[in-house]
């Protein structure tokens, strides 16, 4: 009885430090329970997803420069094609951003928040959003100048994606909600691939939608109507009207006193020299004598005339040079028309560069990651200088187009002692034009080359894991080059 008293004594003792033993236990196996049941954001992952935003905004950027370029040489439909592009991360950005209010303001704390999360992230929020508001400005800048043209208006279809994911989330009729989400989806993709016809499908059928959700949008404070289509009815004439002519007041000349004149935008710094640099190379080279007159004299008038500032006459030199006296050349002397460089011409801002006998064409591209990367179109580029002294104008024509479908995949995969073994290839489905290749290598993840060699196929043993790219690269019979790339993902 002694005994069982002392242990009953020192039970009573211990009993009270296990049971708090057993509840922190408890509360240590609880406590991620708990955590994770939240379905608030943390810091982490806000911060993460406003870095996405950033990227987007960013492609988007980038979309709308390469589309002001393709609308400026009148290749609308291409130029639409990258505005859908943009137009679509700009419809994502503003979604995520917009979501953004109110978590950052009901973010979950975890253990190594910054003391000023909240503040770092609204702050970024509020960067991101005038990002947004720059680049959307610009993209419907855009939106209105080639809306007549293509027969889209992309401010509305944004607008419409907006409509159809609130009704998606938050129509009262289901029927609504299901036809909706459908239609956004549709309409993404559509946006996503510049699918003119598939806009235009999702768009009239979006305008049903909207109409049945009408009052959803109007009890959340949306606008049901929101922007009107800008898009003429069909056979309206798709270009601007020309602008009146504006009298002006001619300055009193003193008589003998050479009118002064302006200089015309299609007589660059870099066309005026190379058309001296021509015309002086072609004095020099040619045989025929009553050809290399001629050639000489209206080299010593374009001398003459930009010296004293005689655009007129400078512009009717090029026009005279480019039509008759190259060609020309062309026919008594290929071998020296031959090696006359192309000619550098300024359009919507930027120097593009022709062949110099405007009878034959350049090629204009089209590419998916940036010029010599993985090539999509090639079109013949025809160029023509209209009108006559400053009033002239360099004026691009399309020719023929063909159509690319390069892709580099891997055809076998099998393990090797300590890695495995990777067989690839370059297939071209389309099958327009003829190309060849340089070859091919497989970089590292650090981008330095582990394997390279010659043809359309190839091997690689890898025994390091890692992400690896395998990447080809050569150029079409239209002299256009191309990298066309594939990556893999080696875990051993």
């Amino acid at each position: 009885p002694r005994r069982r008293r002392y242990i009953n004594s020192q039970f009573l003792q211990f009993f009270p430090w296990l049971m708090k033993l057993i509840s922190h236990i408890s509360i240590l196996f609880l406590l991620p329970v708990v955590m994770f049941a939240d379905d608030r954001k943390t810091y982490r992952e806000l911060d993460r997803e406003q870095g996405a935003v950033e990227n987007r905004l960013d492609e988007a950027r980038r979309f709308i420069e390469e589309a002001n370029r393709a609308s400026g040489n009148q290749n609308y439909r291409y130029a639409f094609e990258l505005l859908a592009q943009s137009s679509n991360r700009l419809a994502r950005s503003d979604s995520r951003l917009e979501d953004q209010i109110d978590e950052i303001a009901n973010m979950r704390w975890a253990i190594f928040t910054p003391r000023d999360a909240r503040e770092v992230l609204e702050n970024r929020r509020r960067e991101l959003r005038g990002t947004y508001f720059e680049v959307n400005r610009r993209a419907q800048e855009l939106s209105r100048d080639l809306a007549p043209r293509v027969g889209v208006d992309l401010e509305r279809a944004q607008w419409m994606l907006g409509a159809l994911r609130f009704l998606s989330e938050n129509a009262a009729d289901p029927a609504v909600r299901e036809r909706a989400g459908r239609l956004l989806r549709e309409l993404e993709n559509a946006l996503e691939q510049g699918n003119i016809e598939g806009i235009q499908r999702a768009m009239e059928q979006g305008e049903r939608v909207v109409s049945e959700g009408r009052g959803d949008l109007q009890r959340e404070g949306r606008d049901p109507d929101g922007p009107q289509a800008r898009v003429p009815p069909p056979g309206q004439d798709d270009l601007p009207p020309p602008s009146p002519a504006v009298e002006e007041e001619t300055p009193f000349i003193t008589p003998g006193e050479a009118e002064p004149q302006p200089r015309p935008d299609h007589l660059h710094e870099e066309t005026v020299s190379w058309l001296m640099d021509t015309l002086d190379k072609l004095c020099r080279e040619i045989q025929d004598p009553e050809l290399r007159a001629r050639i000489c004299q209206v080299r010593d008038e374009l001398q003459q005339a930009v010296e004293r500032g005689d655009w007129n006459r400078v512009s009717d030199i090029l026009n005279e040079t480019v039509n008759e006296i190259i060609p020309e050349v062309n026919r008594r002397e290929p071998a020296v028309g031959g090696g006359i460089p192309d000619m550098p011409v300024l359009m919507n801002g930027e120097v593009e560069y022709f062949p110099p006998d405007f009878s034959k064409p350049g090629v204009g591209t089209r590419y998916v990651g940036g010029r010599g990367a993985r090539l999509i179109e090639e079109i013949e580029e025809f160029i023509e200088l209209a009108g006559q002294g400053a009033e002239a104008r360099f004026r691009k024509r399309q020719g023929d187009s063909r159509r690319w479908g390069f892709e580099a995949a891997v055809t076998r995969e099998e393990s090797v002692a300590d890695g495995r073994r990777y067989e690839f290839r370059l297939n071209e489905s389309r099958r327009d034009g003829r190309y060849e290749l340089d070859g091919w290598r497989v970089l590292g993840p650090d981008g330095a080359p582990v394997a390279e060699g010659t043809g359309e196929t190839g091997s690689v043993e890898i025994r390091e894991s890692g992400a690896y790219t395998i990447e080809f690269t050569g150029k079409t019979d239209w002299d256009s080059p191309f990298r066309i790339e594939t990556r893999i993902n080696v875990a051993l």
